[in-house]
């Protein structure tokens, strides 16, 4: 009714001189939002670019992006055009939300305007160069992110945080996907320096959580958990508990838990986080494999699909920072064989061509479901050196567990017991178990060779005392699951037609071959084997055979 009668009273001019004492009353008050609206409400966009610049950097800092684009929207192309720094907030923002194809037309106009004579050329090109840094992470460009992240540390002044975040984040999320995690790791050390020098939650607890996960894979987990600690210390100090960088903390967490087979533990952080992250959005992706995992950890097989969808859905849709990217394509690998389909493995398996040790880890793994044994030998041998030379001991627990399953299957028993025995040394002292556990029963069967199951347990050596633990934790899981002991022969359970199925899967069949010997459709060949897996507690073609062979099955 007000706005109504000031429009029928007073001229336009007059209404926008209002519009215009309104505005700077809120500015000098502190009332941003208000101050911008009646800006432009007055049409005075001079007046609200000057108040954008000014405000810019804090907005970010405060995750006000959604804001802050809003206003840009209502300036015209005349007032942007001579204020570069708003087109590169305004790029920046749009590489955050990952439209990258807004993002070079901006900066090269941007480019285009600046005097490189002028006193902040150095800044804002530095700034672009970061913002491209960002983009090349995005795009799975390694060497566009190096070369970029190079000219923004030249160029730009120690105080522009929030690009020295972008190039630092986007080098060390690069140095991750290779494998370099000294290289991964220095970039995170500085970025929490800086984080914790401006007191910024925004930059100090993500960096404080990639840091973990760089030592979760060089096996420190006992560090990684204090760095959690000094993350949640962080969010607590700077009432930040109930911000979207508490997800970061929530999932990494979760996942650590998840490695000590601490499953509710792990499964309680992970709701938390995935709460926070659909209140307050962010973190896609990285919370759904988390959750995935621990869901199969659980026995929970069909909401451990569910998550995987979730996270394939995302994939489809997104850009992705290339350790989010690689982790989601050797992750769907490794849930299907774990839920024994091996043929959905192998079609995903197309998509690990690029080298990485991640990738090498889970086509191993997939060639021992296949039961090619002998063609990864050579190839986990390989790689359990490159992980030793580059100190990525959580990587090598793994390698070194999987190439003692192999030498087993080659008929090399003291190999495998000596190389299963360097893998439980690096383990032991920070609680790894999952990493043993997913490897189903032919590592409990190596367990049983290393430290007998009638082994007196009244003085057990600390080695003693930790296989115990995992032969304890193996049962558990089993019992869980309803499955049968692993200690007891039960699995004569097979009825004709699943024994038939599994005499010619022995026999290295396809499933598409074993249907047409069967005479039924392929569909029935992948419930009988699921009824197997499920019945002899395995997780592949390999462990089906060698169980049914341990059991006069075949």
């Amino acid at each position: 009714l007000l706005n109504n009668m000031l429009k029928q009273r007073k001229s336009a001019e007059k209404v926008r001189e209002y519009h215009q004492r309104a505005s700077k009353w809120h500015h000098n008050h502190g009332s941003l939002e208000e101050a911008m609206f009646h800006a432009i409400a007055a049409k005075d966009f001079e007046g609200a670019a000057v108040m954008i610049e000014q405000n810019i950097a804090g907005m970010f800092m405060r995750s006000e992006v959604p804001v802050f684009l809003g206003w840009i929207e209502k300036l015209p192309e005349e007032i942007l055009h001579n204020r570069p720094w708003i087109d590169i907030y305004r790029a920046n923002t749009l590489a955050l939300a990952s439209q990258l194809d807004e993002v070079d037309p901006l900066l090269d106009g941007v480019e285009n305007r600046i005097d490189p004579g002028a006193p902040q050329s150095a800044a804002l090109l530095g700034h672009i160069a970061a913002i491209r840094a960002y983009s090349a992470n995005l795009r799975g460009d390694h060497e566009g992110v190096i070369k970029m992240s190079q000219r923004a540390r030249h160029n730009l002044p120690e105080t522009h945080t929030i690009a020295h975040w972008m190039a630092a984040y986007a080098l060390a999320d690069a140095c991750f996907a290779r494998d370099d995690m000294e290289a991964a790791s220095k970039e995170l050390q500085d970025m929490v320096r800086v984080g914790q020098h401006t007191g910024q939650l925004i930059l100090s607890v993500p960096a404080l959580c990639d840091l973990a996960a760089v030592r979760k894979v060089q096996g420190q987990l006992n560090q990684a958990e204090e760095l959690y600690a000094r993350a949640h210390h962080l969010m607590v100090a700077h009432k930040g508990l109930d911000s979207r960088v508490r997800c970061s903390y929530e999932f990494g967490l979760a996942d650590l838990l998840r490695e000590r087979n601490q499953l509710d533990q792990a499964y309680q952080h992970a709701n938390i986080g995935l709460e926070l992250r659909q209140r307050l959005g962010g973190f896609l992706m990285v919370g759904d494999l988390v959750l995935m995992r621990i869901l199969q950890a659980r026995g929970d097989l069909d909401g451990a699909m569910e998550a995987l969808r979730d996270a394939e859905k995302y994939m489809q849709t997104y850009p992705f920072q290339m350790a989010v990217t690689l982790e989601f394509k050797t992750a769907r690998v490794a849930q299907c064989l774990a839920l024994g389909d091996v043929e959905t493995a192998s079609q995903w398996a197309d998509a690990c061509d690029g080298g990485s040790e991640l990738e090498q880890i889970v086509l191993a793994r997939l060639r021992l479901a296949q039961g090619n044994t002998a063609d990864i030998l050579r190839l986990l041998e390989l790689q359990r050196d490159h992980a030793r030379e580059g100190g990525r001991k959580g990587r090598l627990i793994e390698i070194l567990g999987l190439l003692a399953i192999a030498q087993s299957a080659q008929g090399q028993p003291n190999q495998a017991e000596a190389t299963l025995s360097q893998a439980l040394a690096l383990a032991r002292p920070e609680g790894f178990k999952r990493v043993f556990l997913d490897m189903g029963p032919p590592l409990y069967s190596l367990l049983e060779q290393i430290v007998p199951p009638d082994t007196p347990v009244s003085s057990p050596s600390l080695t003693d005392a930790y296989v115990h633990d995992l032969r304890n934790a193996f049962h558990l899981q089993d019992q869980a699951a309803g499955a049968p002991t692993l200690s007891h022969g039960l699995f004569n359970q097979l009825t004709d037609r699943e024994k038939d199925v599994l005499r010619l899967l022995a026999e290295g069949l396809t499933n598409k071959q074993i249907a047409s010997q069967l005479v039924v459709a392929p569909s029935t060949i992948k419930q009988h084997l699921k009824n197997i897996f499920r019945k002899l507690d395995v997780h592949s073609r390999t462990q089906a055979v060698a169980r049914g062979r341990d059991f006069n099955l075949l």
